[in-house]
């Protein structure tokens, strides 16, 4: 997304970088809070001229107050969301508050989307999984002017997959992954790339009424909100203008909890979507999720690096890590990433060796002999003093022997069979379990062991090499996909 904006309410005209510490660096932050390591909130230097707008609990917001601010549930430096309960509909809202360097009509890509997507009948989108909002309007504030969307209030994301606890659950997991390949196939029927397509960004409905429950029973379901104090650390009056006196530790639906959250899930965030015949050069999508093609800024991205992100999300839900994470050892970030992708696929291909010598990488081998790694030659390049040194080479992670490894739920017998008791394809709602109660002095429980049965450990080493390959053009699209076999005819 173009960051860039030329912004007459406040003058500026800049690349924004929301980590920026103020007008003055000899001042340091304008704002701050105690412990922020404590602390899920956003970052508070995001409160300046052209981004975000401070929100304190209990305002009320959108034409003749219409939302009122009970809660908060997301943030970042590009926005936060608020629960909102709605005087009009006596619904809980989600609100969405854009900062003002991202609202601008003209490179707005959240607006652009909103266009795209308004051309559907709501229900073809529901259908296929895209969450769109219901309407929007604009705040006018101290850091300029703000687009805010409405969306209905949803649970929580699928953010670090749900093999920690539904691992056991196949057919569940296998029907949510059906959802997501439905709607990134609608997406590109469309020529819409998603560009940011991660656990972060899908959601799992609420079920019915539980927009319409008392405030009292909302309350119970997230907690009372925590606040911590924002602190200006610099003298003058905007000072109490730009920011709120507070920020709010964001709230989720807890997963868990029996008859809140639905099975089905929802496709959000369209932040950094584009169309495929004007793609950007870069998403800015999480590295561990990002394609070849992006990694090594060889253009064009496309639908294929779409696909890429989305196997990658399936390989998380499924067995609960992504497949290109590097681990733990101090590798050069890129170097690490590589490393990765060449025990999984193969040596990097001539069409990457240009980009790869371009950004000052170094080669492990004769970099003409297309047939050998430009990682590994038995020693990796350490980031703490660049001295090569013998390593193990690193897994692959779509080798069939580490998917057929015991798995171990984050749940101990009593949880996973109470999950497995459930009837979720009836209900339609995610089969919940009792959080375990320890008694200071007991053993804990055993957690649930379980292994993932031979035909379908060789349906997923298929599945993630149709689309794990070097070439974007050789990478299986969406429609292969929904065909799959590990899908069981979902179809």
């Amino acid at each position: 997304m173009d960051t860039r904006h030329s912004d007459p309410s406040t003058g500026h005209s800049e690349h924004w970088d929301p980590t920026r510490p103020g007008d003055d660096p000899n001042l340091g932050p304008k704002y701050s809070i105690d412990d922020p390591e404590c602390w899920n909130v956003e970052d508070p230097r995001c409160y300046r001229p052209g981004g975000l707008h401070p929100i304190e609990l209990g305002d009320c917001l959108g034409g003749g107050g219409r939302f009122r601010v009970v809660h908060k549930l997301g943030h970042g430096g590009f926005s936060t969301v608020w629960l909102c309960h709605d005087k009009l509909s006596q619904k809980w809202r989600a609100v969405k508050v854009l900062a003002a360097h991202a609202s601008k009509p003209e490179s707005c890509i959240e607006l652009k989307a909103c266009r795209f997507l308004s051309g559907f009948d709501p229900q073809v989108l529901e259908h296929h999984h895209i969450l769109s909002p219901l309407e929007t309007f604009w705040l006018q504030g101290p850091n300029g002017r703000h687009l805010c969307l409405v969306l209905p209030f949803l649970g929580p994301s699928l953010q670090g997959g749900l093999a920690h606890s539904y691992g056991h659950f196949p057919s569940l997991l296998k029907d949510i992954c059906f959802q997501l390949v439905t709607a990134m196939d609608f997406l590109h029927r469309n020529n819409l790339c998603h560009g940011d397509f991660r656990g972060d960004n899908i959601m799992f409905r609420l079920a019915d009424g539980v927009d319409s429950w008392p405030e009292v029973d909302i309350m119970k379901l997230l907690g009372e909100p925590e606040e911590v104090t924002l602190w200006a650390n610099w003298d003058g009056p905007e000072a109490e203008m730009e920011a709120p006196d507070s920020l709010v530790n964001r709230a989720s639906v807890p997963l868990n909890r029996c008859g809140i959250c639905s099975t089905d899930v929802d496709i959000a965030d369209f932040g950094v979507s584009y169309n495929v015949s004007d793609p950007p050069e870069m998403t800015g999508i999480p590295f561990p999720l990002q394609s070849p093609e992006e990694i090594l800024g060889v253009p064009p991205l496309g639908f294929p690096a779409d696909l890429w992100a989305l196997a990658s999300t399936i390989y998380e839900i499924r067995l609960g890590s992504l497949p290109f994470l590097p681990d733990d050892r101090a590798y050069k970030r890129l170097v690490g990433m590589v490393l990765r992708m060449e025990f999984t696929m193969g040596p990097l291909p001539a069409q990457f060796r240009p980009a790869w010598k371009e950004l000052g990488m170094e080669f492990a081998n004769d970099e003409e002999d297309l047939s050998l790694s430009v990682t590994w030659n038995g020693k990796v390049n350490l980031d703490d003093d660049d001295t090569p040194r013998n390593l193990e080479p690193p897994f692959n992670h779509i080798d069939r022997a580490i998917i057929s490894e015991t798995q171990r739920l984050g749940l101990n017998r009593a949880q996973a069979e109470e999950i497995m008791c459930q009837e979720y394809r009836v209900s339609k709602l995610m089969p919940g379990y009792t959080r375990y109660k320890h008694v200071l002095g007991e053993a804990w429980p055993a957690n649930y062991l379980y292994r993932i049965d031979e035909r379908e450990v060789d349906q997923l080493v298929d599945l993630f090499k149709s689309v794990f390959k070097w070439n974007p053009d050789s990478r299986a699209r969406t429609k292969d996909l929904l065909n799959h076999p590990w899908f069981e005819g979902r179809n």
